[in-house]
């Protein structure tokens, strides 16, 4: 029984193995602008070069730089490294491509979850029914357009006992805990 335990706890070592060493693709690990870079200037320039990033995932800021056309991939880093880390960030920068072989693995950096688009016409309208029952005033107007809007949002409302009502909200995020801070924030 101990033998066919160990084997089978080796078989699902081996199957598991690979998914935890994956690449993280650049979609998951860069965002906004600095994905537009990495895809629009940096992989269409000549070697030796590097691009480096770094993000803050509480606040969801992020920093970015590359170096290219160096006398060696350990020149073009370091450059990358350097610009990169002149933005002051909680978060340390990381070179995730050399010479155009992305390097960053899964665990370097959180995984960017992926954006949801916006609720189709039939879904806002029966969330806006649901709404009219509970949010008052300006902060309906608002919730109708945090189902319209596109990205990681959040909203948040508030009713005290006395009928006076506050709303927050945020959309176009870089991760759902940022939407969620800035909503409440908002309120």
């Amino acid at each position: 029984m101990k033998i066919h335990l160990s084997i089978l706890a080796l078989l699902i070592g081996a199957l598991l193995s690979p998914l935890t060493l994956a690449e993280q693709t650049p979609e998951e690990t860069i965002y906004k602008n600095c994905l537009s870079y990495y895809h629009g200037s940096y992989t269409s320039l000549k070697a030796h070069k590097a691009f480096a990033y770094a993000i803050d995932d509480a606040k969801g800021n992020d920093s970015c730089s590359w170096s290219y056309s160096k006398s060696s991939v350990t020149e073009a880093s370091s450059e990358a490294l350097k610009t990169c880390s002149k933005k002051v960030l909680n978060a340390k920068c990381h070179v995730v491509d050399n010479d155009g072989k992305w390097t960053a693995k899964a665990g370097d950096f959180a995984v960017l979850e992926k954006r949801t688009s916006a609720l189709d016409p039939s879904q806002i309208e029966k969330q806006m029914k649901l709404a009219k029952e509970t949010i008052k005033g300006n902060c309906l107007t608002f919730f109708k357009q945090h189902l319209e809007a596109e990205g990681h949002k959040a909203f948040s409302y508030a009713l005290s006992g006395k009928g006076h009502y506050v709303c927050g909200r945020t959309y176009s995020n870089q991760t759902p805990q940022v939407a969620a801070t800035g909503a409440i924030k908002g309120c």
